[in-house]
């Protein structure tokens, strides 16, 4: 399931159906209910080349479900090789660590509990008071310093 309505949506279709794949590979657009699509699914797979905090990868995680995603930053924060998923570089280690993932159900179930475990430090709860903190910090440093001028 390829969800979303990005600008290579299309390019998408035509490469699934150049490779054979369009009765195997669902296009349902943008989705409201993406933990829907989440609770469907066994494996989440992502292929960006750049990420900073990729909600995506988080979304699964609390989803409790095992991640295979490129190596990439963003990605190697959040994904832990072999315990909560995999990171690939190429088309075919992806290719491989998601049949990995379906022909081992109980491996997936694991890793998605683990995935389930290592998201909960990203929980509003645990990061919103370290960044309030930070910032309150940083606004009486400079209060600090306004007013010794």
């Amino acid at each position: 399931v390829l969800a979303g309505d990005g600008q290579l949506k299309e390019n998408c279709r035509q490469y699934v159906a150049l490779k054979g794949l369009s009765d195997r590979i669902l296009f349902p657009g943008y989705v409201h209910n993406i933990a829907s699509l989440y609770a469907k699914s066994q494996v989440i797979a992502s292929s960006s080349r750049i990420e900073g905090l990729p909600f995506n990868i988080l979304e699964a995680m609390f989803m409790k479900k095992p991640v295979v995603a490129t190596r990439v930053k963003g990605h190697t924060d959040l994904v832990r090789e072999g315990i909560n998923g995999f990171l690939y570089e190429t088309p075919a280690q992806c290719a491989a660590a998601i049949r990995k993932l379906i022909s081992d159900p109980e491996l997936s179930r694991k890793m998605g509990e683990q995935a389930g475990e290592q998201v909960r430090q990203y929980s509003l709860t645990e990061v919103l008071p370290a960044v309030m903190d930070a910032y309150t910090c940083v606004n009486n440093d400079r209060k600090n310093t306004e007013g010794q001028k």
